[in-house]
């Protein structure tokens, strides 16, 4: 038995709240392309509005939709609208193109409906759709688990809708026979045009419905408040990244090896390996074998190099280049619109960088947050033992070192903490040597300026908010 969401679609209360659906759907019909004396079908027509334009491109439409309202709408505009679900589609070898925008996300299974699909096109047919992928609603998601949990509900199991990534939908139509020939994840923020509670009265009713009636009003208002600043947080870090991508950077490369967490599956930040662009991967426990610290006569700080080999760079740079496919595919999206490809090597461009792996902290965020249930117990007891403790995590200036002996007593004997800083200070002045050797046609003040700008790539603890460089130039 097919599994259709508990949602009760009025087509009125759609026109309402929701008309910017299929005017969003514009780029999607572009793609379609629709010619005269072709036959499309129309899944999940809503109320036919992106139907009558399939329609007056010369198409013959069958149109499609689980919600009777809806259809009896598409109807009242001379539509060909039948009431059927995605999930039970009964064509056969029928159609040139099947069309789809935001609905299949409210289809579930999946594999039904692309079965369907493919069963209802012609051979060499072509499937053109749009639906809400990898983390659409996120904020969304946060703040109804916030409200519902404390009503002793899991929201994420009332949720009727499916929102996968790219590559998981890529499979799933692969599977079912389909030639991928693009798919994508486009971050695209939606201006409400009315409150975020009628949002909800239109398309939340499988969240709301599982509430005492007189608590449902109360539930929204509350999902209201919480969403907002969510949803401000998210767009505020895609704003940025587009913002920063117009910055006009130097062309610069730094010729160095990288380091940084590795875990695949996963853009690391507080678990994985140690790893670097060159191949090399070790534990956290095999650190000091790996990674000597030494002092140099020209400076009070340790500088840190691979055994055996030379310096290397910790950081966003690093992470990026090594772990960019793991990246959230909101994230990664963001990425490529902003120019970054696969790696990035130049320090200036790493601002981008940290943008993008803003927009994935929180997109993390609140995928973490939207699946949370509470553990059974808020914490376990772990009894103090002697011993040694290696640990690595990614801090924003790059991978932070740890090693702590414990004594029986739970004191810490011994310990050695290797910051990120220090690890770059040796790549820090031979990319600051590079660079300021290429550009000595500057005045003082000028190439002061800009080596200050190179050095604050690295984000450095000694140049968080001090102007510190005294340059002295022998020109010849």
């Amino acid at each position: 038995m097919t599994k259709i969401a508990e949602q009760h679609w009025s087509a009125r209360r759609y026109a309402e709240t929701a008309h910017f659906v299929p005017e969003l759907g514009a780029p999607v019909l572009d793609l379609l392309a629709p010619r005269t004396g072709e036959r499309i079908l129309d899944l999940g027509c809503g109320d036919g509005v992106l139907t009558e334009k399939i329609v007056a491109a010369g198409a013959e439409v069958v149109a499609v939709d689980a919600a009777p309202d809806m259809v009896a709408a598409a109807r009242a505009r001379g539509i060909d609208a039948r009431v059927m679900p995605g999930q039970d589609l009964t064509f056969d070898r029928e159609f040139d193109a099947v069309f789809s925008n935001a609905a299949l996300h409210w289809m579930r299974p999946p594999d039904a409906v692309l079965d369907g699909v493919r069963r209802a096109l012609k051979q060499g047919g072509r499937f053109i759709g749009e639906m809400g992928g990898h983390n659409n609603t996120a904020a969304i998601m946060v703040a109804l688990s916030a409200v519902f949990a404390r009503r002793g509900l899991a929201a994420h199991r009332l949720s009727p809708w499916y929102f996968p990534s790219a590559a998981a939908y890529r499979e799933k139509l692969e599977a079912s026979g389909f030639t991928v020939e693009d798919i994508r994840i486009v971050p695209r923020p939606t201006a409400l045009p009315t409150s975020i509670e009628r949002w909800l009265d239109t398309f939340g009713e499988s969240f709301f419905g599982a509430l005492p009636g007189p608590d449902r009003t109360p539930a929204r208002a509350e999902v209201a408040a919480l969403t907002d600043p969510l949803r401000r947080a998210l767009d505020g870090a895609l704003d940025t990244v587009r913002w920063v991508a117009g910055f006009d950077f130097p062309d610069h490369t730094g010729h160095t090896d990288m380091l940084a967490m590795s875990r695949p599956g996963t853009y690391a930040i507080e678990r994985g390996t140690v790893a670097t662009r060159s191949g090399l991967a070790f534990p956290a426990a095999g650190w000091n074998e790996h990674v000597i610290e030494e002092h140099v006569a020209h400076s009070n700080a340790l500088h840190a190099h691979l055994a055996g080999g030379g310096r290397y760079l910790t950081g966003p740079l690093a992470r990026y280049s090594l772990s960019s496919r793991w990246l959230s595919p909101l994230a990664r999206e963001a990425a490529q619109a902003a120019g970054l490809g696969p790696t990035c090597d130049n320090p200036f461009r790493s601002i981008i960088v940290r943008a993008v792996e803003t927009v994935y902290a929180i997109d993390e965020a609140l995928r973490l947050i939207a699946a949370y249930e509470p553990p059974e117990r808020p914490a376990a007891e772990v009894p103090p033992q002697a011993g040694v403790g290696h640990g690595v995590t990614e801090a924003p200036r790059g991978t932070l070192y740890h090693r702590y002996q414990i004594g029986a007593d739970g004191i810490i004997s011994t310990a050695k903490i290797v910051p990120p800083t220090s690890q770059n200070q040796a790549a820090i002045e031979a990319d600051l040597r590079t660079f300021a050797q290429a550009r000595l046609d500057l005045d003082d003040a000028e190439l002061t300026r800009q080596c200050e700008q190179a050095i604050r790539n690295y984000d450095p603890c000694i140049s968080c908010s001090t102007h510190f460089l005294d340059l002295t130039v022998e020109r010849s």
